[in-house]
């Protein structure tokens, strides 16, 4: 599927996969493709009225602190989404039971040559689309991100419906492509490299007795899945604890399938067509492959954050950002100073 003519070209492709796979790990899923240019979008900011201004479509720009920015042209972005069931919880209104229990947006930009990426909370309370059985949109709710996903059939427009919340939420920015994949990836991708091994970070051997505090554990099998999925029950039962555990572990997976790639060229595309039937995106393979293979070639400058505060609601867990540096942080990534 991925034959080509020269040698090197067949090893950009294999790193590609190599980094798909890295990502696909602990997301377990990946979305969208949502240009969302809005004429005028208001932020809220304690320094006053900030707004997004978009009279030229192809140079939107916004005021921000007295400065303005324009939105950096040579970027292109990809949303990660990990896809988990619900377990136990009441799923009345939705269309299917899969929430977005990891999301991460990976940012190309091309003038920097850098990757960055922004790590959301799934419990990040947000404006969502309530979608009909048929489809059609009935409504906005203010709910998880997470549950923007259990509207549609599980496929592609779940995914659109999903990638429209986290572009609301982050005031409109554009989001180009979207990957989903499932949970149940995870052990297979863990597996394939014999498992992963790391220092606990919880205390949760209520989960299992080998996952206590400060151990040192090869994850292996449904094991690896029980450490980057649970929360409930733990110490510390909040997703924003959940999320080191998952940036720990994707890390420390990386490295296992780096050193598997190095010793075995043709390992990420077997590992690939095992996790195949797993993935939703809106890219094409050769398109997707492409976009990773550019992005292989970058610096990968981290992992962002969003600052704010878990607090316990009604039925579920409930994140609310600080709007103030999430504004910064947004015009940091995303935007540059325009002259006037």
């Amino acid at each position: 599927m991925y034959a080509t003519q020269r040698r090197p070209r067949r090893r950009v492709i294999l790193r590609s996969c190599l980094i798909l796979l890295a990502l696909a790990l602990v997301l377990a899923g990946i979305l969208l493709i949502l240009h969302i240019w809005e004429d005028q979008q208001e932020i809220p900011s304690g320094g006053g009225d900030e707004t997004f201004s978009y009279p030229d479509k192809e140079r939107p720009y916004i005021w921000y602190d007295g400065q303005k920015y324009a939105l950096r042209e040579n970027i292109e972005t990809l949303l990660l989404m990990g896809l988990d069931s619900f377990e136990g919880e009441s799923v009345e209104g939705y269309i299917n039971d899969d929430r977005a229990d990891f999301l991460m947006l990976l940012l190309i930009d091309r003038d920097a040559g850098t990757c960055t990426s922004l790590h959301i909370d799934r419990d990040t309370m947000a404006d969502v689309q309530v979608m009909g059985v048929a489809g059609q949109v009935l409504g906005v709710e203010k709910m998880q991100l997470a549950l923007a996903h259990t509207y549609g059939s599980g496929k592609q427009d779940s995914c659109r419906n999903t990638v429209q919340a986290v572009s609301a939420f982050l005031y409109e920015t554009p989001i180009d492509h979207y990957l989903s994949v499932t949970m149940d990836a995870v052990q297979i991708l863990n597996d394939a490299v014999d498992g992963v091994t790391l220092t606990v970070l919880d205390d949760m051997t209520s989960i299992d007795p080998s996952l206590k505090q400060g151990a040192e554990v090869t994850l292996r099998g449904e094991l690896a899945l029980k450490y980057v999925r649970t929360r409930s029950g733990l110490e510390d039962s909040t997703n924003r604890h959940r999320m080191e555990r998952q940036r720990q572990y994707m890390n420390a997976l990386y490295e296992n399938l780096s050193a598997r790639y190095a010793a075995d060229r043709d390992f990420a595309l077997r590992t690939m067509l095992k996790i195949s039937d797993y993935l939703v995106s809106d890219c094409p393979p050769s398109q997707l492959s492409d976009l990773l293979d550019e992005a292989s070639t970058y610096k990968f400058v981290g992992i962002d954050t969003i600052e704010g505060e878990s607090i316990v609601g009604e039925k579920f867990m409930e994140f609310y950002p600080d709007e103030e540096k999430l504004m910064a942080l947004i015009i940091e990534l995303f935007y540059e100073p325009l002259s006037e």
